[in-house]
């Protein structure tokens, strides 16, 4: 291959790259990387199960033919539905949108008459919870009434920035629009011969635009109109009273003889205040997919552009900034990098001692970070914290790549490198194929991961074996490259009589490494039903108390010591900046405002703290759902969000009949039996509801049979933010009506009072609402409705021996997943969760067995231990493909396993890495493992590479002549490998060990390699060699170089 053109090709290619780099999608958290569609719609009073039948069933059945659909989620309430597609990664949302569009304007004429137009948008992530936060909050001043300045900013501001790409919706929130208020004396309008409704009805006929036809005047065509009495826009309170209303019964009213009018800001339906402040803001919310860092850039332009446009005396402050703490940690990861990248070339030179190296390096390295860029593009990869992981990662091994084909061009009498470099890029690529595997919700989070990795490491090979032999050959011309000064000669007998020894005792070093690795004998159990010698010996209680703990220590190696003082204390950590949240609930039927006055009593403690606290945001969104958010400066490095939380804690124990969940940091405090760490919950499938009532049933009464549980809920809420809504039930007495001669209609609108609905009735042609209340609502109870007594034309209506009210539960709402029905099954076990888990197991074994088809049955709790054994378990997989990968480039059976053996007890450096320095054991530790798993076995593949090659050369050496010579030529190579890998992690040591994953992830994987090389140079010998023997040619001695 020519030197010139392949440089110049992948140099071009690489630019192109760079310039694409703009174009990647930023992100910290990652995301589920599909677009997901909302289709929602609302039938008044029909009941979950008909709204379910009638139209989620169908319009389910249409979706499901729409291509690129990979899930069908649906809820069917009270009244209102609401079908998820979640669109396959590669496809066009657009296009699916366009077709869900067809499908229901085809099946539209069909649905029940009275069913709202379903309406699509997309939706975020868990689309249900309404805990979504701002991307930016701009608040709004000027020399105006806080109504003023909430209708400019809906009317005017909020318009003009919805356009910007990646904005899902810009709420204003702190005001609210003024509207006429009107409220009736129910005596007054009784006496009157008025209902509500009536009176509602001529208002709007009053302020209607009445037609009279229309005029041609030429080609012209003009409409007459009524003219209007009084301009809607000019009203006054005195106006409305003075508006004449007429009687049934003859009498000219006035509106001021029935109600009372005034001008006021609608009632509030939500509340959001920043450090208890309430102000006017503007809240832009971002799609799911879409780059935050660029929607924030592009929302600062649009503001700036808008402010010199504001009305004299108005300005826009920005108040909070939701990406300052991804670019905080973006500009930190860059540093790390940028420190990491700079040790790797350190050692290159030191290595190398030739600035020409270190120039083919950093310019191979550069074309490969290029070209990489150029496929994350190409490929639609997300950068997120995990694919910056793998960035990091993968400089060391692209740098490995090029130092090795270096080093074989150095040595023209060596083997070849192509198959060393070709078959450790497949071992590693082999280990990151696993996450394929995984569990949706851990293959979301490493996805972007293994595909950055994977580009990395396939543009390295293409790089190594092309661009670096041009690169040397254009930079060193046609004399041969000078190679550093050889290592003492003396140092390869040393090596080989060492050898020698260890294989002399090769029991031994087995034995050793394998006490060193440990034997899990802690893993048995105490008794086994049925095997008596077992019983009788191991399940002995000699052997318990007196045998067992001290064989646990001399037996459990390092594995014990991971197991016992790592592992337990493991688990997830959000790679996020530390909050601490405050989650408040009353009872069903209580407002908005009762739960906000909780709220605000608990800002008005935390103001005390004002000097340790960043900011706390609140948001009210009913009685029932209240959210409060605090941030910390320095992300609360001092320690100071636990001691906050302990007094939050105790704080809130204050205020009964409030339901409290503060979370964040350390262990949660909850007071709602729903989050009890002895709750269990087993979800059930099938394709028919009371098919699904029988299980559910079955599963209860099984369940019941153990006397720890004592109540089985077979119809749970499937998600945390659905409580249970209760319902009054008025039950008529037929006959009682019909005896005083009153209709329905007489007792509908005598209840109509009772409403405590606040929104507007109508609105007027200048878009002001207005609501008809009744005077006193507060006083309209539940008291008062059973005490009720009002005249009517046809006589007195006595509430009492009409009606009579029962509360009930509310219909649950109705969850399907892929057209199959969902049923929660929840349940508290009174005892040990390891008996718990027995019972619950041997119930759903005995339920599954008699369980017809279509129907499944599985637990549903969520636990990150079960997705780290589920990791562990892939790595299995992992060894085993590496192990085939060997094989065939080996051709060799016994050395392709002896090389998978180095993985598992290089993993012993892994288990004393996270246990002398006290790491803790999150996603980037077991991430680490994964990572070991293939980059351990790389400097093995070109010490096997090498020693084949000679073994053809010198057949009658002895194979530890043959290792240490093989080891002699790729000591440099694979030291520089392991160093340079582990520099490129060090600097991600830096932020110690609170720092999520990084430092997991760093420690791991350093402490891995190195005990690699351990194993390389004395260990892996025990497995692979055999016992030395003579040289049959001692001439042959004098070719060791």
């Amino acid at each position: 291959m020519r030197a010139y053109p392949t440089v110049l090709f992948l140099s071009a290619l690489a630019l192109i790259g760079y310039l694409l780099l703009p174009q990647l999608s930023i992100r910290w958290q990652p995301s589920n990387g599909t677009a997901t569609l909302r289709i929602s719609y609302a039938w008044a009073g029909a009941n979950p199960e008909a709204l379910e039948q009638q139209v989620t069933a169908p319009l389910e059945a249409a979706f499901a033919l729409v291509t690129d659909v990979e899930k069908i989620a649906s809820v069917s309430r009270q009244g209102q539905g609401s079908i998820t597609l979640d669109v396959r990664r590669d496809a066009d949302g657009d296009f699916v949108r366009f077709n869900v569009a067809s499908q229901i304007r085809r099946l539209y004429p069909q649905l029940p008459p009275g069913l709202s137009y379903p309406v699509i948008d997309y939706a975020p992530a868990d689309n249900e919870d309404q805990t979504e936060s701002p991307v930016l909050t701009y608040a709004l001043s000027g020399p105006a009434e806080a109504t003023e300045l909430y209708r400019y900013a809906s009317e005017d501001l909020a318009p003009r920035l919805s356009l910007v790409p990646g904005l899902n919706r810009l709420a204003v929130s702190g005001g609210n629009r003024l509207h006429w208020r009107i409220a009736l004396r129910p005596q007054a309008m009784a006496a009157a011969g008025l209902s509500a409704d009536a009176l509602q009805a001529f208002l709007q006929t009053y302020f209607a635009r009445q037609g009279l036809g229309f005029l041609h005047e030429g080609t012209e065509q003009l409409y007459a109109f009524l003219a209007e009495s009084q301009s809607a826009d000019s009203l006054t309170a005195a106006d409305w009273r003075a508006i004449p209303i007429p009687s049934p019964r003859g009498r000219q009213l006035r509106l001021g003889d029935l109600a009372s009018v005034a001008e006021l800001p609608l009632p509030a339906t939500s509340h959001y205040r920043i450090n208890g402040q309430n102000s006017v803001r503007l809240l832009a919310f971002a799609n799911n997919n879409a780059n935050r860092l660029a929607l924030s850039n592009d929302l600062r332009t649009c503001v700036r552009a808008l402010s010199n446009t504001l009305r004299p005396g108005y300005t826009l402050r920005l108040e909070d900034d939701a990406t300052g703490y991804l670019r905080a940690e973006l500009a930190k990861t860059r540093q790390r990098t940028v420190l990491s990248l700079g040790i790797l070339l350190l050692f290159v030179l030191l290595a190398y001692r030739s600035w020409r190296r270190l120039g083919v390096v950093l310019y191979s390295l550069a074309v490969n970070l290029g070209l990489a860029f150029g496929l994350y593009w190409l490929l639609g990869v997300e950068l997120n914290l995990y694919a910056f992981a793998g960035i990091a990662v993968s400089f060391g091994i692209m740098i490995d790549n090029v130092i090795i084909a270096i080093d074989g061009l150095r040595r023209p009498g060596g083997g070849p490198v192509a198959p060393a470099i070709i078959g450790a890029t497949l071992t590693t690529l082999a280990s990151l194929s696993v996450i394929w595997f995984l569990s949706e919700e851990l293959r979301i989070q490493l996805f972007e991961l293994a595909r950055v990795m994977a580009i990395n490491l396939s543009t390295s090979v293409l790089v190594a074996l092309t661009l670096v032999p041009g690169l040397e050959r254009k930079s060193s011309g046609s004399q041969a490259a000078a190679l550093p000064a050889p290592p003492d000669a003396a140092a390869p007998a040393r090596y080989e009589r060492l050898l020698g020894f260890l294989l002399r005792f090769r029991k031994t070093v087995l034995f050793l490494t394998i006490l060193a690795f440990g034997i899990p004998i802690w893993w048995l159990p105490r008794q086994v039903e049925g095997w008596t010698l077992y019983n009788d010996t191991i399940g002995s209680d000699f052997y318990q108390d007196q045998l067992r703990p001290p064989l646990n220590k001399i037996l459990g190696g390092s594995f014990r010591l991971f197991s016992y003082y790592v592992y337990e204390g493991s688990g997830y950590r959000p790679p996020e900046e530390t909050h601490l949240y405050v989650n408040a609930a009353l009872p069903d039927g209580a407002t908005l405002e009762q739960l906000n006055d909780v709220m605000l009593r608990v800002e008005a403690y935390l103001g005390r703290f004002s000097d340790r606290i960043e900011q706390f945001t609140t948001q009210v969104y009913s009685g029932q759902n209240a959210r409060l958010e605090i941030s910390f400066p320095d992300n609360g490095r001092d320690g100071f969000p636990y001691t906050l939380k302990n007094r939050l804690t105790a704080y809130a124990v204050n205020f009964g009949g409030v339901k409290w969940n503060i979370y964040g940091v350390g262990q949660s405090f909850s007071n709602d039996s729903y989050n009890s760490p002895s709750f269990s919950a087993i979800t059930l499938r099938g394709y028919n509801q009371a098919g699904l009532d029988a299980q559910a049933a079955k599963l209860a009464e099984m369940l019941l049979a153990h006397p720890r549980i004592q109540e089985v809920n077979t119809d749970a809420n499937l998600n945390w933010w659905e409580k249970d809504r209760y319902q009054y039930l008025l039950s008529v007495q037929q006959p009682a009506l019909a005896r005083q001669r009153l209709a329905i209609n007489d007792l509908r609108s005598a209840l109509a009072w009772f409403d405590q609905n606040q929104q507007p009735d109508f609105y007027l042609r200048s878009g002001v609402p207005v609501a008809l209340v009744a005077e006193n609502t507060q006083g309209y109870d539940r008291w008062r409705l059973e005490n009720w007594s009002v005249p009517q034309d046809s006589g007195q209506l006595h509430f009492p021996t009409l009606a009579k009210l029962e509360k009930r539960i509310a219909p649950q709402a109705l969850h399907k997943e892929d057209q199959q029905y969902l049923r929660l099954v929840t349940y508290e076990y009174l005892g040990s969760a390891r008996f718990g888990v027995i019972h619950r197991d041997a119930c759903l074994d005995t339920l599954r067995a008699a369980m017809p088809l279509g129907f499944t049955a599985e637990v549903s709790q969520y636990t990150y231990h079960s997705e780290a054994r589920q990791l562990s378990g892939l790595m299995g997989l992992a060894i085993v493909l590496i192990f085939l990968i060997c094989a065939i480039l080996f051709e060799s059976l016994r050395q392709a396993f002896n090389i998978v053996l180095l993985i598992p007890i290089s993993c012993i450096g892994i288990f004393l890495t996270f246990y002398l320095f006290n790491v803790r054991l999150d996603q980037g530790g077991y991430t680490s493992f994964l990572l070991v798993t293939g980059l351990a076995v790389n400097g093995l593949i070109l010490i096997v590479n090498e020693f084949n090659h000679l073994r053809k050369q010198y057949p009658a050496w002895p194979e530890t002549r043959l290792y240490a010579l093989a080891v002699r030529h790729k000591a440099t190579p694979i030291v520089l490998t392991v160093l340079s890998t582990s520099a490129g992690l060090f600097p991600f040591l830096l932020g110690g060990r609170n720092e999520v994953f990084w430092h997991a992830l760093a420690a791991g994987t350093i402490g891995g390699l190195f005990f690699s090389l351990l194993v390389m140079a004395v260990i892996s010998p025990a497995f692979f060699l055999r016992r030395s023997r003579p040289a049959l040619n001692p001439d042959l001695e004098s070719g060791a170089t």
